[in-house]
């Protein structure tokens, strides 16, 4: 989202080359050449350790990929349509409302970089599930 609101406000397209190749991290570009959002189940492996993939797959990685998938997206619509920050956290509720033990109070504490209690980790592990 940095990237993004650094080619908003400068309107230089190295910044959106830039949102385009962090993103692909996610896809495979990166030291292991390893996808790591898992397109089988719609969730997002947790990181890359030194020699593999952490096959992980927690809510905290689910999330971050979804924003940085609808930063991209909204960036490759016309300017005029772009979906507000307000938006695309409305849509990361909306898939995810669909999930038990939603807790929209836990997700903003992640969005926001808050911490978390160890109650709100229970409510991670079972929104997984």
């Amino acid at each position: 989202m940095a990237l993004e609101l650094f080619y908003e406000v400068s309107g230089k397209k190295e910044y959106a080359k830039k949102m385009d190749l962090a993103f692909s991290w996610f896809l495979g570009k990166n030291h292991l050449e390893q996808i790591i959002y898992n397109p089988l189940t719609g969730g997002c492996y947790d990181g890359l350790e030194k020699y593999n993939v952490n096959l992980n797959q927690g809510a905290e990685s689910a999330v971050c990929y979804l924003i940085a998938r609808l930063v991209i997206e909204r960036n490759k619509k016309e300017p005029e349509k772009k979906v507000s920050v307000e938006g695309a956290r409305k849509k990361v509720f909306s898939i995810l409302q669909k999930k038990p033990h939603f807790n929209s109070t836990v997700l903003n504490n992640i969005i926001d970089g808050k911490k978390i209690s160890v109650e709100d980790l229970t409510t991670i592990e079972m929104i997984k599930k």
